[in-house]
């Protein structure tokens, strides 16, 4: 249930939903079980569903999108208002971030490298891959503007965070 201030508030359909993981999506937000997701409006009211299997889902949205996988499988589904694409990553997925214009990342097992990362646009094509072969990726970000793409990474001297412009295969941080 939201509210909104001066609005007597909404409710969305969660039956199936009593066990899941939940995120805000900008005004809205986004529900995964393990056989279904959903990305809701403000008011409750579906923008996107799809019946999915993902084992202890992992969720990740911002306004009008999210991203459901579960660590470790190839699948992942990117969910947007009226749509979504199932996309395939052979490594497993381990990290992903969306921001408010779409624009996705995604961190996966990458065969001969230690993992990559990939930017996806609004449509879930890809526009952008790094491939990091001296650490184990963790986590990924992408920038409210779309431009960089922030890594953290475990290697044998610790952690790093490597920031990397969309534009250039080498870290700019």
């Amino acid at each position: 249930r939201a509210n909104r201030a001066g609005a007597s508030g909404c409710s969305g359909d969660m039956e199936g939903f009593a066990i899941g993981v939940y995120a805000s999506a900008g005004s809205g937000f986004a529900a995964a079980t393990e056989v279904s997701c959903r990305l809701y409006s403000a008011w409750g009211t579906y923008l996107c569903t799809v019946s999915r299997s993902y084992p202890d889902p992992l969720l990740v949205s911002s306004e009008g999108y999210a991203l459901v996988w579960s660590e470790g499988n190839a699948g992942l589904t990117f969910l947007r208002a009226g749509s979504s694409a199932d996309l395939s990553f052979s490594g497993g997925v381990t990290a992903a971030d969306v921001n408010d214009k779409g624009t996705a990342v995604v961190l996966a097992g990458e065969v001969g490298y230690k993992s990559s990362v990939t930017a996806l646009d609004s449509g879930g094509a890809a526009l952008y891959r790094v491939y990091l072969g001296t650490g184990f990726g963790v986590d990924t970000d992408i920038s409210p503007d779309s431009k960089r793409l922030a890594i953290l990474a475990l290697n044998a001297e610790g952690s790093t965070v490597s920031l990397y412009a969309l534009d250039s295969e080498e870290p700019v941080w």
